[in-house]
């Protein structure tokens, strides 16, 4: 779940200061928010005594937002890219 909430702050507060490296950092941390989660879970799975099965969920749910936010942001910088330079 950390992994994701420092996915979704880099991808917010790193684009502002600088878009380069917010978006690389933040798609770093989403996609091993979503390895860890995917991890967790199934380990949660397979052990019942294992509890935190929603924060597991939270921080998967997360790293998919921070990669979707990722995409979208980077659709932005080249849509800008193209229309500053036409």
């Amino acid at each position: 779940m950390i992994l994701g909430i420092l996915a979704l702050l880099a991808v917010t507060g790193g684009n502002l200061s600088v878009p380069i490296l917010g978006t690389l950092a933040g798609f770093v941390l989403a996609i091993l928010a979503i390895i860890l989660g995917v991890s967790a879970k199934n380990e949660i799975r397979a052990d019942p005594n294992l509890r935190n099965r929603g924060q597991a969920q939270a921080g998967l749910i997360m790293g998919w937002i921070s990669v979707a936010l990722n995409v979208l942001i980077v659709i932005v910088i080249v849509i800008a890219v193209v229309a500053l330079t036409s």
